[in-house]
């Protein structure tokens, strides 16, 4: 510990006399290594949350999907975290206490419940125009790909030109270059389609006979991040029945198959089916073959009151699920839907830009200015966190605070919208049916945000 301290000290942390003061745990690492830790639970309790969506895995099909992908390259950073820098002015609640002092960090520490989201809001920002163009960002992790070993050079130059830009450095001994298979986010990404890693496999061979609950969790967390690999997955009570679904679920997880790419110019295939007490859909498509692929996999287990439905209802169900699950979250201005009508012009980045609800932070997400006045500058630094600009668009990130949401639906992001295209909204949702205010504010809430929208 007081060797890290000692190596810190030249750039990462300083002496503290904060009030503040955390705990420290020494975790190790893959490598054998001890990792320098805070446990920051108590700074927690009082924290503001703050929210920017991470990639997802339909992210990364669709994305590698569309580019055709066949050379790719990991890039991970050093100590990524440590090279984003701490406000000054609120350092001092980063203050963790060990045997030779009390210290506080410079830069932004592993354990705060923010640093994954803010670091994921940095290299978004970085990497601005690349994003699911050429690469793709899971925190402190960098997918790039291309369709040729030449391309692939010019997207990495332009990758390396933006870190450069931005003062972050690579890890080299972490990152894989120019290779035609990858392990990224736990999968093996290759031009065939995206598999499950072996070294993940080998986990679930060896994973022991399941004796307590929180043995069950975690192993039905492994299974739940697999699931789209897996066909025909049923849920099942521990009953003495268990070990039999538990090595059904280990089998099917080794024996997974390869998920193709989807591709966008051609016909999608959706198939669905209700089984009593659950329900499942996939997706596919057919190949220059003819050959059926799949894409993903999916399905839940009926409610309650579900189950008391028909046969027919059943399968309608599965049916609305499956399309829900897969319909296209484009975010493209152009495909942005009322209810009704279609409102929302392709110059929307320019509204939003002149409209006085979102020029500010419109202003500091696409060209990190704020104003002079510090007071403003702040405020406006604090309401971005809740905004994410993609293709010179503002959305709004939004969290219901509904109990019982399931989770698939927690964040939704919500369309920034000007003060100029209001009264067009209102009218198109009005002019729908007249469903109450409660239902109308709750439809308007799943697309678009602007303050005072209740009022």
């Amino acid at each position: 510990m007081n060797k890290q301290i000692d190596k810190m000290l030249k750039h990462g942390i300083e002496e503290s006399n904060s009030e503040w003061a955390a705990p420290v745990v020494m975790c190790k690492k893959k490598s054998g290594e001890l990792r320098f830790c805070c446990d920051f639970r108590s700074l927690k309790k009082c924290h503001v949350p703050s929210f920017f969506l991470c990639l997802a895995m339909e992210d990364v099909l669709d994305s590698l999907g569309r580019s055709q992908a066949q050379i790719f390259t990991t890039l991970s950073l050093l100590s990524g975290y440590w090279q984003c820098q701490l406000d000054p002015a609120t350092a001092y609640k980063s203050a963790f206490v060990t045997p030779s002092g009390v210290y506080q960090w410079k830069r932004l520490p592993f354990g705060l419940s923010a640093a994954p989201s803010s670091f994921q809001h940095l290299l978004t920002q970085v990497l601005h125009r690349l994003n699911y163009q050429i690469a793709l960002v899971y925190v402190d992790d960098i997918l790039v790909f291309s369709r040729t070993f030449e391309e692939h050079l010019k997207h990495l130059q332009l990758v390396f030109d933006r870190l450069k830009t931005a003062n972050l450095t690579l890890k080299p001994s972490k990152c894989q270059f120019a290779r035609k298979e990858v392990i990224y986010l736990g999968h093996k990404v290759s031009k065939k389609g995206i598999k499950v890693d072996k070294s993940k496999i080998e986990t679930v061979e060896s994973f022991p006979v399941l004796k307590t609950e929180k043995q069950v969790r975690s192993f039905l967390g492994l299974c739940n991040y697999y699931r789209k690999f897996v066909e025909g997955t049923i849920p099942f009570e521990w009953t003495e029945d268990c070990q039999v679904a538990f090595d059904k679920l280990k089998k099917s997880l080794i024996s997974s198959p390869i998920l193709a790419y989807p591709d966008m110019s051609k016909d999608f295939i959706l198939t669905t089916d209700a089984i009593g007490t659950a329900i499942r859909y996939f997706l596919a498509q057919l190949d220059s073959e003819g050959k059926e692929k799949v894409i993903a996999y999916g399905g839940r287990s009926l409610t309650e009151a579900e189950r008391k439905w028909s046969a027919s209802e059943h399968e309608c169900l599965a049916i609305l699920e499956g399309v829900k699950t897969y319909h296209p979250q484009s975010t493209s201005p152009l495909v942005e839907e009322l209810t009704t009508s279609d409102i929302i012009p392709i110059e929307i980045g320019k509204l939003q830009s002149e409209c006085p609800d979102f020029c500010l932070i419109y202003e500091y997400l696409k060209n990190n200015t704020l104003p002079n006045h510090k007071k403003i500058a702040q405020k406006v630094v604090l309401e971005a966190s809740q905004y994410i600009m993609q293709d010179d668009v503002l959305y709004h990130q939004y969290q219901p605070r509904q109990k019982g949401l399931r989770k698939i639906k927690r964040f939704i992001k919500q369309l920034a919208l000007p003060r100029t295209l209001r009264n067009d909204l209102m009218k198109a949702y009005h002019d729908h049916g007249h469903f109450g205010f409660d239902r109308t504010y709750q439809s308007i809430q799943e697309k678009y945000y602007f303050p005072r929208c209740t009022k």
